[in-house]
């Protein structure tokens, strides 16, 4: 979980954005043609010379698109429009001749996508997770400011442009935002205090609230059946994953900040706190990488004149004062990074077994490095890598990937499966018991019939009775599922 925004099982700091549970967070739910929220047009939401279009978004689309945009049937001033079909996504401006077309929309997992342009650099550029994955640079021109209303999710009169699935945290800016500002603010809800302070934010839905908008211009509503609903799947969080595919171990990181020091000892339990382990890095890749994490989250490290102290990981003495080290996690300690010392540098690490316990540090005095050192327990203000990479079910996908992108079940928001603390199933979508791809009154009605007893077969959380936990599920799943 993130430290600066969300609460889990305890409160880590207080900073400007709101702070929510799993059980607590309500997003936008689109199921059938013509579901949509509609925003009229409105001064505050006209852009000319810069745009940033930001959102979360599972897209369950098997056909046609889905579309987000100010627009109308013939025409439109900007759209975001995510495809079924591969390499067909578009962002779309009218007047500067920019389109950002021709890339992926990720499906069936909770995804962000961010869209910009600006006059000034004549770019339009595409953001997934943070990373830019597509960018079209064309003539400087201003984009024809129409008075269309704002439509999410739906175009009213063309089915192909329904969007299916969820939307959360939608974000519409009249300025370009960096790559770093939106890897910053995208795990983020903002409150209408938070809104109060940015100018440049036209509009925000949180959704926690209906459509209402955060800055308190722009409200909207729910046309066609749109609603929302409380989805445990998703959890905004800073934590970044380190994908197979690009070479990584599956796992997720994340720093955790506090405003107070916090002992190697305490750091171990934060992070277990929220399902996860202080990180075990061990190989120079993944050391780098979490050593970029930590450049880029602010208060990860400590600037003093002659050192800088950066993050707890989860290393320590194999027993106080032994020459060998141990991961937390009982991984093989091969790799280490120890500061190597020298002329200026402070002294080779690790240099007292008086120190149990390791850290990012370097003590040459001009840049942080990915280096460690070993320290004391209570040895000043640390913050701490956290790193999720249980595989409860041995199924070869790290349990957090499967959380967020809600193929598990994590109903009381520990990033634990819940299957995996009860010893049943781990199926994609527990609470369809009739197994028909939603969740519905055939679901509702199992439930009832079977109420206080113990068939197996109708308890959803497979705690041995069938009660209102096992109904809480049913109507905080209701509509469909998400595998």
């Amino acid at each position: 979980m993130s430290f600066r925004s969300i609460t889990v099982s305890f409160i880590l700091s207080v900073a400007i954005c709101s702070t929510l549970t799993a059980q607590q967070n309500h997003v936008l739910v689109l199921d059938n043609v013509g579901e949509h929220v509609l925003v009229p047009h409105s001064p505050s939401l006209a852009a000319s010379d810069a745009i940033t279009v930001e959102y979360w978004v599972n897209f369950k689309n098997t056909t046609g698109f889905g579309r987000i945009g100010k627009s109308a049937p013939s025409d439109c001033q900007w759209e975001v429009v995510l495809y079924a079909a591969p390499n067909q996504s578009g962002f779309n401006l009218h007047g500067p001749p920019v389109d950002v077309n021709q890339w992926d929309a990720p499906s069936n997992r909770w995804a962000h996508i961010a869209a910009t342009w600006s006059k000034a650099s004549g770019t339009g550029r595409v953001y997934v997770d943070g990373t830019l994955i597509k960018e079209t640079t064309g003539a400087s021109a201003d984009m024809l400011n129409r008075d269309f209303p704002l439509y999410i999710g739906h175009l009213p009169g063309f089915s192909n442009t329904q969007l299916y699935g969820m939307v959360d945290n939608l974000r519409i800016w009249n300025i370009e935002r960096s790559q770093a500002d939106i890897q910053s603010t995208m795990h983020v809800q903002y409150s209408t205090s938070d809104a109060a302070a940015l100018p440049a934010l036209m509009a925000s839905y949180s959704f926690e609230d209906g459509a209402t908008d955060a800055t308190g211009r722009n409200n909207g509503q729910f046309v066609g059946g749109a609603g929302v609903k409380i989805d445990s799947s998703f959890i905004p969080t800073a934590a970044v994953e380190w994908p197979i595919a690009q070479g990584g171990n599956g796992s997720w990181f994340e720093i955790g900040v506090r405003d107070s020091s916090i002992s190697y000892l305490d750091a171990v339990e934060a992070a277990t706190a929220v399902g996860g382990h202080l990180a075990s890095l061990t190989s120079s890749e993944e050391n780098l990488r979490v050593y970029q994490l930590s450049l880029q989250t602010t208060g990860a490290w400590i600037r003093l004149p002659n050192w800088h102290w950066g993050p707890w990981i989860g290393a320590r003495r194999a027993t106080p004062a032994a020459p060998n080290f141990i991961w937390e996690t009982g991984e093989p300690f091969s790799f280490a990074a120890w500061m190597p010392g020298g002329s200026n540098c402070g002294v080779t690490q690790p240099d007292s077994t008086t120190q149990d316990y390791v850290c990012m540090s370097n003590g040459c005095p001009t840049d942080t490095s990915p280096t460690w050192s070993d320290s004391e327990n209570n040895e000043g203000a640390r913050p701490f890598v956290i790193e999720w990479s249980a595989d409860c079910n041995s199924d070869g996908i790290v349990d957090f990937t499967q959380i967020r992108n809600g193929t598990v079940l994590d109903a009381d928001g520990d990033n634990i499966p819940d299957c995996c603390v009860s010893g049943g199933p781990c199926e994609p979508c527990p609470a369809d018991l009739t197994r028909d791809g939603s969740i519905d009154g055939d679901d509702l009605a199992r439930i009832l019939a079977a109420w206080g007893s113990t068939d197996a077969s109708n308890d959803v959380d497979d705690d041995g009775l069938v009660n209102g936990k096992d109904l809480g599920l049913i109507l905080a799943g209701w509509g469909y599922c998400t595998d």
